[in-house]
């Protein structure tokens, strides 16, 4: 990255760099630095023309990003301008309709999250964590806990087996399966003392505080 920045590198890979960079950053919950590549992505992609699917690709991690620092309406108007442009299936539409069924999933509007969450699946994206909060809030738990072991079945993944196992821990509890809570509170905890970054010890934090009060209650 560093001969990137200082323009060494040849334009017709320099988008890939920058989208492997950030995907790097992702899978190891380094959010700072992914937010940084992001945004030096998003400078070069505005001096570059036919760059779209990089251009789609940083949007959806810059959605991602504004999400989780609570600019939801910023976060779905770059999702929706990727949508909108790009076609209607491959990955990036994937992520995009899968990020933007989470947008609508916290705003509550959960049948607009329903219909994301299927386009999401029907370009070949995994719906899981996201479609097991969805089932939670809707009341049904077990349905979400389902979803949840097959998708542990299939990730191999230990930054990816982390936001099912947090979000395992939470259904779990709601479902009345404590030992399952545990086990995957077990398994989060050894994940985060390989990958060691703050927020992924966030999610720790938070699933243990979870556990812990329901014990107390």
């Amino acid at each position: 990255m560093v001969y990137v920045v200082a323009d060494r590198v040849a334009p017709q890979v320099v988008g890939i760099a920058y989208c492997s960079v950030i995907s790097l950053c992702m899978d190891r919950f380094d959010m700072q630095r992914a937010a940084e590549w992001t945004q030096a992505l998003s400078r070069w992609c505005d001096a570059q023309s036919g760059l779209m699917p990089y251009r789609g690709e940083c949007q959806v991690h810059r959605a991602e990003i504004l999400q989780l620092h609570g600019s939801w309406a910023e976060a779905t108007e770059e999702v929706v301008q990727v949508s909108q442009r790009l076609p209607a299936a491959g990955f990036v539409a994937g992520a995009a309709h899968y990020r933007l069924a989470e947008l609508y999933r916290l705003r509550g509007q959960f049948d607009l999250a329903e219909r994301s969450y299927a386009a999401a699946a029907s370009c070949g994206r995994e719906v899981q964590p996201g479609l097991a909060h969805l089932r939670l809030a809707q009341g049904n738990p077990a349905a979400g806990l389902a979803g949840l072991d097959r998708a542990l079945t299939e990730s191999r993944s230990p930054a990816r087996r982390s936001l099912l196992l947090a979000a395992k821990v939470e259904i779990a509890l709601a479902a009345g399966t404590i030992d399952a809570a545990r086990t995957a509170l077990a398994e989060l905890e050894k994940n985060a003392e390989a990958i060691e970054t703050p927020y992924i010890a966030a999610l720790v934090a938070h699933a243990a505080g979870q556990l812990a009060t329901w014990r107390a209650i």
